[in-house]
């Protein structure tokens, strides 16, 4: 290859074994193309350079990673990798840490665990029903009136004035005389009143009022003068007043009647084949004579409660002037009201009355 250069460097590349190419004074570089040629004798040897870098600092251009080549490490030649992979698991398919879990994956659970019913629940307690009432008998202590309700049985009562219905004059203060007298002379202030006309002569002139006539006197204009009147006395039938026999039919005779809401006293009562001991009792038509049973031996009459024995017999029925009837209950020591004369209430302790 023959390259001929007339004026600044250029650059050939040859492509064959022959290369021709006309390079002009603007070229840059030049392209051949032709067979490449035998290798050419070895030049001689051109002026030693300057001296190179001998720090790795002073070498420029250097890159500033290098990719290693192949090589292995033992898990020992790792820092901290030994203890990073015993802190680890065989890989699998694990849950997370904090998870969760349907009833129906857990085994063994009771079935109220489920359900959460009260029903469902193995040994359950029995709960005895709540108490909603408790009869007074139950409770120890009660002062009498507490059962009987009756003014006669609470203690320290106050003493009651008898009640004011009427005040003497006397006892008011600041009347004035008229106020107890009752006459016009102890009036005062009275009016002048002028003597009265009682003479028809005593009139002079003007017009009297017919307000000032007597009820005796009758004037032109009444009309009695001229309508048909019934005379003075006279009589009528029952038929002849509207309404009177309906309401007469709603009355009944007279005569000595009790009134529609009334009491009795005990001695009242007729005996009605009653017996020593028997009280009354209802026998589903009607009140009768009956002897209490409950291996009761009678009833014992007192005045009062107060007048009770201090202990009872259970087998006694207690009964007070007023008409009530008490048992003893022993379990509480204490006189419990079963009823009235005429109605027992309900029996203490299971017994029954007849």
């Amino acid at each position: 290859m023959d390259v001929s250069v007339t004026s600044q460097p250029i650059r050939v590349t040859a492509t064959g074994a022959a290369v021709s190419a006309t390079v002009t004074s603007s070229s840059s570089s030049v392209s051949a193309s032709g067979g490449v040629g035998p290798q050419g004798p070895v030049g001689p040897q051109g002026q030693q350079g300057a001296s190179g870098a001998s720090a790795w600092t002073d070498i420029t251009g250097k890159p500033s990673t290098f990719t290693p080549s192949i090589h292995s490490h033992s898990l020992l030649d790792v820092t901290g990798l030994q203890d990073a992979l015993a802190g680890k698991q065989p890989a699998g398919s694990y849950a997370a840490a904090v998870h969760a879990h349907t009833a129906g994956q857990v085994s063994g659970l009771a079935t109220v665990a489920t359900t959460g019913s009260y029903a469902d629940l193995a040994d359950k307690p029995t709960i005895p029903a709540a108490t909603t009432t408790l009869p007074a008998s139950s409770i120890t202590g009660l002062a009498t009136v507490a059962t009987s309700g009756s003014y006669t049985d609470l203690a320290n009562k106050p003493t009651i004035p008898a009640a004011v219905t009427s005040l003497p004059a006397a006892s008011i203060t600041g009347l004035a005389t008229v106020a107890t007298t009752g006459s016009y002379s102890d009036l005062a202030n009275k009016p002048t009143i002028p003597a009265a006309t009682t003479s028809a002569s005593d009139l002079t002139s003007g017009t009297l009022d017919a307000a000032r006539l007597p009820a005796t006197v009758v004037l032109t204009s009444d009309g009695r003068l001229s309508d048909a009147r019934a005379p003075t006395t006279h009589g009528h039938a029952i038929t002849d007043v509207t309404g009177l026999q309906a309401a007469l039919d709603g009355k009944q005779a007279s005569g000595s009647f009790a009134a529609a809401s009334h009491t009795h006293a005990l001695s009242s009562l007729t005996q009605s084949g009653a017996t020593t001991g028997q009280v009354a009792a209802w026998n589903g038509t009607a009140w009768t004579p009956a002897t209490a049973t409950g291996g009761g031996s009678g009833v014992s009459t007192y005045a009062a409660t107060s007048a009770f024995p201090a202990t009872g017999s259970s087998s006694t029925i207690y009964l007070t002037s007023a008409g009530r009837l008490y048992r003893w209950v022993s379990a509480d020591s204490v006189y419990a009201e079963i009823g009235t004369i005429g109605g027992l209430a309900d029996p203490i302790d299971g017994g029954t009355y007849a």
